[in-house]
């Protein structure tokens, strides 16, 4: 699965419909942690303009990711570390403010925020990204609402 999901998007003919085709597959693997990418690759759906497909299919990933991100707060451990988790959602969605917004409360959230914090903390100071695999223009705007 990872070998598609990483791909470049040059490597298809059509990158999206390759996405589509495998989106079932690669959510399992997302939540099960049966990508061997999450943590140090651009995934494919940061890459392509998912939103633009049909209203139905951008509503599917979007529940899938804020659901996946709540699932990772609420887990000691989750098979992606939490700032992985953090990171793919963001660049994926191109925002972090809903995942932000929607950083449950509890012990163990708080124990990922204080992990994600102590993560980027160097990052935020200096003014550079913390984000390692965000390549479009939204990046800048990413890290400037998380240092807010």
């Amino acid at each position: 699965m990872s070998r598609f999901v990483f791909k470049d998007t040059a490597h298809f003919e059509d990158h999206a419909a390759v996405l589509r085709r495998l989106l079932p597959q690669t959510a399992r693997a997302m939540t099960e942690g049966g990508l061997d990418g999450i943590g140090w690759g651009a995934h494919g759906l940061s890459r392509t303009d998912w939103r633009s497909w049909p209203a139905d299919q951008g509503a599917a990933i979007e529940a899938f990711l804020h659901a996946w991100w709540q699932n990772a707060l609420a887990k000691p451990e989750s098979p992606y570390g939490i700032q992985d988790v953090f990171e793919t959602c963001a660049t994926i969605a191109r925002s972090v403010t809903p995942f932000l917004d929607g950083w449950a409360q509890g012990p163990v959230a708080d124990a990922h925020f204080v992990h994600c914090a102590d993560h980027w903390l160097y990052h935020l100071l200096s003014g550079s990204s913390p984000f390692t695999w965000w390549y479009d223009d939204t990046e800048d705007t990413g890290a400037a609402d998380l240092r807010t």
